[in-house]
């Protein structure tokens, strides 16, 4: 599963690949899938729908700034309602950009996000 939002939509978030590719390689010492409870699923779940449809509906704000400052500014702007959305639904940033990485290199955890998005969707 490859679970594109957020990390790399927001670059800075994470800190560059190299960190992002860093994070993933402490991820998988330091966090067993299994062990991750349901709740903490469903609330990632929640927040990645959540950030995914603020990304998507503000990507022509994003494109249509007309110089560098203006994007970096309404890029500030997106990852702040980001982060808002994630402490809303109960996660921390960090517990956010962890469960994502874990989802994107942990084919197992990567199945029950999906088997959660999808239950949400069906909603």
């Amino acid at each position: 599963m490859n679970l594109p939002v957020f990390a790399q939509d927001l670059p800075q978030a994470t800190g560059g690949k190299e960190q992002t590719v860093q994070s993933s390689q402490t991820l998988r010492l330091n966090l067993d899938a299994s062990t991750i409870p349901a709740e903490k699923v469903s609330q990632f779940a929640k927040a990645y729908l959540q950030v995914l449809a603020l990304i998507e509906g503000q990507q022509a704000q994003l494109h249509a700034a007309e110089t560098e400052v203006e994007f970096h500014r309404k890029e500030r702007e997106i990852q702040d309602q980001a982060f808002a959305i994630i402490e809303q639904v109960g996660l921390t940033k960090s517990e956010y950009l962890q469960l994502l990485n874990l989802a994107n290199i942990d084919p197992e955890f990567g199945e029950r996000v999906a088997v959660q998005l999808q239950e949400i969707s069906n909603k």
